[in-house]
């Protein structure tokens, strides 16, 4: 395993903003994460899980400790069943199972990021989420510098919106089963062509970005007021939710910019880099919307993108 020193971050998150990381390291096999972590534990560094660096923000003055980026692309298929390593990405995923004629995955394409960040976030759109054909989870833990492999089902999993445990457990996930159901070829693949183009139509994935920044909002924890303002929008995603997107254009924040950095005209729940945007930048940005919507409607927003780096700690990130 050749570890790295210095290593710039920015062309490794789909934001492509960030310093560097003091050391860097790609692990391709249990070994190879058991001699990572060993090496963060020998030098009393922190280390961070990164996958497809959708969902990550990097401070400008990067990270100072290890990032270990898994590169596990394994995958075999049984009938209904796959088993898959966590570095796969998820839109490849979609077409080999649509391919196959395994239903279960056709609302993901075009997603970003990996098989591991989608179980991660339990990754969802139109209605699906990754949970919904998850069996079985393999990830592994370090604790009192012991390595453990933990095997979890679904409902050890504890799926959420958006969340899973390895939101809230210093774990690396390792492998994914999935269980499919049978379906027809060339209706799978029509869905995700839509899915696809309907992403590039409504979404502005022609600049760097991050998916969307905040969760939709669940219509059950609202005020009777807000609900009837928005009623108009509510959508089942998959449970009724209103689009954050509709509240942030709403409070007159669409186009909002500070540096390089702007919430998107296109889709208000994205903010995009225009070009050479600092993190601080869009850090700066969420804080103002996290701060409005507040203001406007007492709603408290939670926010999807991990920071990594940062030396102030933002009270939304624990929303």
């Amino acid at each position: 395993m050749n570890i790295i020193e210095n290593k710039p971050l920015a062309k490794h998150t789909t934001f492509k903003v960030g310093g560097p990381t003091k050391y860097f390291c790609v692990v391709k096999t249990i070994d190879e994460i058991k001699e990572a972590l060993a090496f963060a534990t020998e030098k009393n560094i922190d280390y961070f899980i990164l996958a497809g660096g959708s969902n990550v923000i990097v401070s400008d003055d990067g990270y100072n400790g290890l990032v270990i980026k898994p590169e596990f692309h394994n995958i075999s298929i049984h009938n209904d069943s796959i088993t898959i390593g966590s570095g796969f990405v998820l839109d490849k995923l979609v077409d080999l199972a649509n391919f196959k004629g395994l239903k279960g995955l056709d609302w993901a394409g075009g997603l970003p990021g990996t098989v591991g960040g989608a179980v991660r976030g339990n990754a969802g759109a139109f209605g699906g989420e990754i949970r919904n054909c998850v069996s079985e989870v393999r990830s592994m833990k370090y604790v009192l510098r012991e390595n453990k492999i933990v095997a979890r089902n679904n409902q050890e999993c504890e799926f959420g919106y958006r969340t899973s445990i390895f939101k809230h457990n210093k774990e690396i996930i390792l492998e994914v089963d999935l269980q499919m159901e049978k379906g027809e070829p060339k209706l799978l693949k029509e869905k995700s062509t839509f899915t696809r183009q309907y992403r590039s139509e409504k979404h502005p994935i022609e600049f760097p970005c991050a998916g969307s920044i905040f969760k939709n909002i669940p219509t059950k924890i609202l005020t009777s007021n807000v609900r009837k303002r928005f009623e108009g929008v509510i959508k089942t995603d998959p449970f009724p939710v209103i689009p954050i997107a509709a509240i942030i254009d709403q409070a007159g924040l669409k186009g909002y910019k500070i540096g390089n950095a702007q919430i998107s005209e296109k889709h208000p729940n994205y903010i995009i880099n225009l070009g050479h945007a600092k993190a601080q930048d869009i850090v700066d940005i969420i804080e103002y919307t996290v701060k409005t919507i507040k203001n406007k409607y007492n709603i408290d927003l939670e926010v999807e993108p991990q920071l990594l780096g940062f030396d102030k700690k933002y009270e939304w990130e624990s929303n």
